[in-house]
């Protein structure tokens, strides 16, 4: 299924929220430059564009689809897939944990695209292996804000699971790839709050974050 289009509501069952923010953005977030409209777009599993117009950002975009029946399989992004539905630039590719289904195919948007690449080391150390240049990485921690263009993105520590208790695996930076769709570890997991041109959205792409010390506003 392509990517769809959502101006400028959104169905409830979508795991995305939008804030409305009382507080004004922090001193590093862009200033709205236009009354460009904000747009979304759903790219399938938990991927989303957030655009303005003229620039975008990309979450999680998995164009590969891949599910393997033996995890123990190595797995490769679906670059045809990738060719057809991946946009020709974007500014940056967020990321919000290292599962195949959330980063198998961002190393080859990335390098398509030119995108800045953000997200977990382990997520970063897949990138490094695939080759996308360390320039545009950016770690994330959680807590911290910073400008992609003219988005400011704050990453929010999260969970895996709505229990929690997640028993999060890392990616070593010597990996070989392609690799075992099960040696994508979660790692650590982040959401984002995104503010552009006056718009506040935060992308939850897991069933849970941690709310003490880690008000996305």
């Amino acid at each position: 299924m392509p990517p769809r289009s959502i101006i400028p509501s959104l169905a409830a069952a979508l795991t995305l929220s939008l804030l409305a923010c009382a507080r004004a953005p922090s001193a590093s977030a862009p200033t709205p430059s236009s009354a460009a409209p904000v747009t979304l777009t759903y790219l399938g599993a938990a991927g989303w564009q957030v655009a303005d117009g003229a620039h975008s950002l990309l979450i999680d975009p998995f164009f590969s689809r891949f599910y393997p029946e033996d995890e123990t399989s190595l797995v490769s992004p679906d670059e045809t897939a990738i060719a057809r539905y991946a946009p020709a630039h974007t500014e940056g590719i967020l990321v919000g944990h290292s599962h195949a289904d959330h980063l198998l195919d961002v190393p080859s948007i990335a390098k398509r695209t030119g995108a800045t690449l953000v997200g977990s080391e382990s997520t970063l150390n897949v990138a490094r292996a695939a080759g996308v240049p360390e320039q545009r990485f950016i770690l994330v921690r959680g807590g911290e804000t910073f400008a992609i263009g003219p988005f400011s993105v704050h990453p929010v520590r999260g969970l895996h699971g709505l229990a929690g208790g997640d028993r999060p695996g890392t990616i070593p930076r010597d990996i070989k790839l392609p690799m075992p769709f099960n040696k994508y570890e979660v790692a650590e997991v982040f959401q984002y709050l995104v503010r552009v041109e006056g718009r506040t959205v935060f992308f939850i792409g897991t069933p849970n974050f941690i709310e003490r010390g880690n008000r996305p506003c």
